[in-house]
């Protein structure tokens, strides 16, 4: 899978506020659940990255000569600007996965998976195009403190 990652998440800095790590701590001895905390993130990752997508504001944009070539096109000819997603096929493969301590969001990779080769930039003649979305540092610890005060409530 093509994938979006924290990097920075180590087990030293549950100790420092304001950081992740620090808030994921005291949600879960708080008695939060951390799988809940995840699933709420990719759910968000998810609909942050279609949103990108579908709001054509992936980079670097299509360029015109493209366009024209789309148009020339015996089959289907296509006057479309948005990149990635002209069939919508690629919106429907953004998909995110949890585990005991990740989250990842991404899109298939093997043979025909279009989507993943221009987020890795691996497509012949074309720039590479990161479309894939994190939830932002405010996102997320709102997410976090939503669920650390669902725990404490209870």
């Amino acid at each position: 899978m093509a994938s979006a990652e924290w990097i920075g998440l180590h087990s030293q800095d549950r100790n420092i506020p304001g950081t992740y790590a620090h808030a994921i701590d005291r949600m879960i001895h708080a008695g939060g659940d951390y799988s809940e905390v995840l699933e709420d993130l990719g759910k968000t990752a998810v609909t942050r990255t279609t949103d990108k997508l579908l709001g054509n504001r992936v980079r670097p944009k299509t360029t015109r000569k493209t366009l024209l070539k789309r148009r020339t096109r015996s089959k289907k000819p296509s006057t479309s600007g948005i990149t990635l997603v002209d069939n919508a096929i690629g919106v429907k493969q953004v998909a995110y996965a949890t585990g005991p301590d990740y989250m990842e969001v991404g899109i298939p990779t093997g043979p025909g998976a279009y989507m993943a080769a221009h987020q890795k930039g691996t497509v012949p003649n074309a720039p590479r195009r990161r479309f894939l979305v994190l939830p932002t540092k405010q996102r997320t610890l709102a997410v976090v403190n939503f669920h650390w005060k669902k725990a404490i409530r209870s």
